[in-house]
């Protein structure tokens, strides 16, 4: 068994079950007849693009966008009016005036898995993300809930 064949194996895993840590997935793997290690399955997951989503392994296509603008009803999305992408793990919203600092603050409250953090001027908010899938799933996630178009679409 080579190791193109574990990865297959290990986003199976992934797609069929909760897995939160690697000492779970190592398991799994263990079930299904792998010797693996946990420093492997950390190459793995690094090879595979796997995240975490709510606490749980998941594969970049799996990850599901909660995109109502009520789950999150107290964040000021009125206030935003353009998002633009500033390299792999950062974005760029362009707000009302003197609107920033409360996006931004609303942001860092809500937790939103993948946001590492906001600065803030009057009218620009800049978002870290955690990894470049992270900066994809929040900037759909901002769109929707902003109501903004995405221009790379049109």
């Amino acid at each position: 068994m080579n190791r193109q064949h574990r990865l297959a194996q290990l986003k199976r895993l992934v797609a069929q079950g909760s897995y939160r840590t690697q000492g779970e997935l190592v398991l799994a793997l263990h079930g299904a007849g792998w010797e693996v290690t946990q420093a492997s399955i950390s190459r793995d997951i690094k090879t595979l693009g796997l995240e975490k989503v709510d606490g749980v392994y998941v594969a970049p296509a799996e990850i599901k966008l909660d995109v109502r603008p009520d789950a999150d009803i107290s964040l000021p999305w009125g206030h935003i009016r353009s998002l633009v992408s500033a390299g792999d793990t950062m974005l760029v919203l362009r707000t009302e005036i003197a609107t920033a600092q409360q996006v931004a603050a609303a942001l860092d409250a809500a937790g939103w898995d993948g946001v590492a953090g906001t600065i803030a001027g009057d009218d620009t908010v800049f978002l870290a993300t955690t990894s470049r899938l992270a900066s994809e799933v929040v900037s759909q996630r901002l769109r929707a809930c902003a109501g903004l178009v995405d221009r790379r679409r049109n």
